[in-house]
């Protein structure tokens, strides 16, 4: 809670005001872009004054509909290999977390949209409508501990369905480099609820700083999240996650928010947790739609909000020619020569970007030669 303990002194020192940047503005702008398309609750953007209406912008994200496929020798890249993630570019799908302070900074808010990374993963894997709303819905809960973490740290989540069988990783960032896999692809759901296990690993490097397993029983994805943070960090806090498709599936919307009752500390605002209950609760039963526009106004119910920090989510995956060299060269210089004699040559792809490597002949003698 270090960063909570500097970002309320800042607070307070500030007297609890609250303002947009254009920056911000235009992130914040983003996410009330996303719930608009929820036609029961419409945003007359004639309704915003002239000044809040300058900062937001209404900005689209992009979609990407990027990604190959095909098939070869699977490359499952596990915890600790996002730290090395292939540099963002103007193609690349974005999101946005926003961070802030209610009451004061007694409340912490974690905000996040990631509709076209969510879309990227639907498109990537070749994704039914349930399994898509699963893979975003991962996404979101992902991002939303990406503001729990520091320095090179990374937060992991697996889901381990048992009814139905399925398996959802997402992992995150301190950057915000997000990236995610689910399968099967053609998943089915009763009303996105599931049975198994939910796993959350914190991680540096190879590392693992931490490791909560909560049990998932007729749960969505948000339930599960919402039942492992009271069983973890033991601190109040209400959950939402929302994703909304259009006709096969496309991912139109997908966002999610955190609030949390931070800890009693001497000197800084604080609420009992009767109080917290009281003014936010009601966060838990509201369209999600409403919530982002009401924060695209600054406020979340009749309680404003001091903005600390947005940053973008990315689309990063970590494999690389050389990551996949040492891979090969775990076969055994066996098997690498019977490649290369008998097949003249391999192709390796990653499991989370779908990114063919191809080695030839030559390639594969040479890694051979490296096993000795």
């Amino acid at each position: 809670m270090v960063d909570a303990r500097l970002d309320r002194r800042a607070v307070a020192s500030a007297g609890g005001a609250h303002h947009l940047s254009a920056e911000a503005g235009r992130d914040l702008g983003r996410l009330v872009d996303r719930a608009v398309v929820d036609d029961d609750h419409p945003l007359d953007l004639r309704e915003i004054p002239e000044d809040r209406g300058q900062a937001l912008g209404l900005v689209q994200g992009g979609d990407d509909d990027g990604g190959s496929h095909g098939r070869s020798l699977p490359c499952w890249e596990g915890p600790g290999s996002i730290a090395a993630g292939v540099p963002s570019t103007p193609s690349t799908p974005s999101g946005t977390l926003v961070r802030a302070f209610l009451d004061e900074g007694a409340v912490r808010l974690i905000l996040v949209e990631a509709a076209a990374l969510a879309e990227h993963t639907r498109i990537v894997h070749g994704l039914g409508p349930d399994a898509a709303r699963l893979g975003a819905e991962a996404l979101v809960a992902a991002a939303l501990n990406a503001a729990h973490i520091k320095g090179e740290e990374k937060i992991t989540l697996q889901l381990q369905g048992e009814h139905p069988r399925c398996s959802v990783y997402a992992d995150v960032s301190t950057e915000g480099s997000l990236r995610a896999r689910i399968t099967p692809a053609d998943l089915r759901l009763e009303a996105g609820r599931l049975r198994g296990v939910l796993v959350a690993v914190k991680s540096l490097g190879s590392r693992e700083l931490y490791r909560g397993i909560t049990s998932v029983a007729d749960a969505t994805i948000e339930e599960a999240l919402s039942l492992h943070l009271e069983t973890s960090s033991q601190v109040d806090d209400v959950l939402r996650i929302g994703v909304r498709q259009a006709e096969g599936g496309r991912v139109v919307q997908a966002g999610g928010l955190l609030l949390e009752r931070l800890p009693e500390e001497p000197d800084h605002p604080s609420l009992d947790r009767d109080i917290f209950d009281a003014r936010y609760g009601w966060v838990r039963g509201a369209e999600i739609s409403q919530l982002l526009t009401q924060l695209a106004f600054g406020s979340l119910g009749d309680h404003p909000i001091h903005l600390l920090e947005h940053r973008a989510l990315s689309w990063q995956c970590g494999c690389s020619r050389e990551r996949l060299e040492a891979t090969l060269i775990g076969l055994g210089a066996e098997a690498l020569r019977e490649m290369g004699s008998e097949d003249h040559g391999a192709e390796v792809q990653c499991n989370f970007c779908n990114q063919i490597y191809r080695f030839d002949e030559a390639e594969l003698l040479s890694l051979a030669e490296a096993c000795r």
